[in-house]
């Protein structure tokens, strides 16, 4: 298993009403989550979100919505493969990416994107450590192996700081902040308080 931490920063959005508002939706295999709608043409959302993923072969897709009167109406698109994510321990300044107006599908399988736009969105996006896989040690110049199990997790000090507080990072709209995934904020709140508890 692995955490996918995605956190939803930023919009630049050119030749786009000031009225407007606008709203993004993450999805990942059958998970999705939505920020909430701001308005304007270079929107601050600055929400985290986070998953649970046990495969990585596919991608994340996220739109970005404008509200409309009727309907709304898809701004753009970003696809990013979950394989050229990176793994971090830490939050990141995050990477813009250009929206692009179609997507490219294999089936009912979201593959790609094409026909870019002048919008962008800024996504700081990375893998935490996982449960069950190795966790390389920062604070030393060995390549420590740590294993894991969802009963008992060595964590290093530098991580500790970082997952608590992705845990606890709500939404600064707490009715509308989406957490897909309980089970993996509960289990890493719980090891790593008692890995704290017992310094």
């Amino acid at each position: 298993m692995v955490l996918l931490c995605v956190k939803v920063k930023r919009g630049r959005f050119n030749q786009f009403s000031g009225t407007a508002s606008t709203y993004v939706i993450i999805k990942v295999h059958n998970l999705q989550s939505v920020t909430v709608p701001r308005p304007g043409s270079e929107p601050c959302w600055e929400q985290d979100y986070s998953f649970d993923l046990s495969d990585i072969q596919s991608g994340l897709l996220v739109q970005v919505w404008k509200s409309g009167w009727i309907w709304d109406s898809v701004l753009g698109n970003v696809w990013i493969p979950l394989q050229s994510i990176k793994h971090a321990t830490d939050e990141g300044s995050g990477e813009w990416w250009t929206l692009h107006s179609e997507v490219e599908t294999n089936g009912s399988e979201v593959c790609g994107i094409r026909s870019p736009t002048s919008h962008e969105i800024l996504l700081d996006l990375f893998f935490a450590e996982s449960y069950d896989g190795t966790i390389e040690d920062q604070d030393t110049n060995h390549e420590t192996e740590h294993y894991a199990s969802s009963d008992r997790l060595e964590v290093c000090p530098s991580s500790q700081k970082f997952i608590l507080s992705a845990i606890r990072n709500e939404s600064r709209d707490e009715e509308n902040a989406v957490f897909t995934s309980n089970t993996a904020k509960e289990r890493w709140s719980r090891v790593i308080q008692r890995r704290i508890n017992n310094n």
